[in-house]
């Protein structure tokens, strides 16, 4: 992501939400991403380990959340989810 710096990772759903919110209600621009964690490498590897697969059913299985700003803005996002 050219020109573009992590202002949060965070597995808050909700605090991603909030960040969201903060951006859109000062108009600075954001790109987000989320990460499954391992996803289908560690389903596999239950399923013929103990044969059967429970993905979904383990916690361990977590979201992450980033969302990205323009470097430009970068130092306002900080100061306002510093709010939250």
């Amino acid at each position: 992501m050219f020109n573009k710096k992590r202002l949060i990772q965070t597995e808050s759903l909700s605090y991603a939400i909030s960040v969201k919110s903060t951006l859109n209600d000062h108009n600075i621009p954001y790109t987000e991403r989320v990460d499954a964690g391992s996803g289908w490498m560690q389903f596999i590897t239950l399923l013929f380990v103990s044969g059967r697969g429970s993905y979904g059913l383990n916690s361990d299985h977590k979201q992450t959340y980033s969302v990205y700003v323009n470097e430009d803005r970068y130092e306002q996002a900080v100061k306002l989810i510093s709010r939250l």
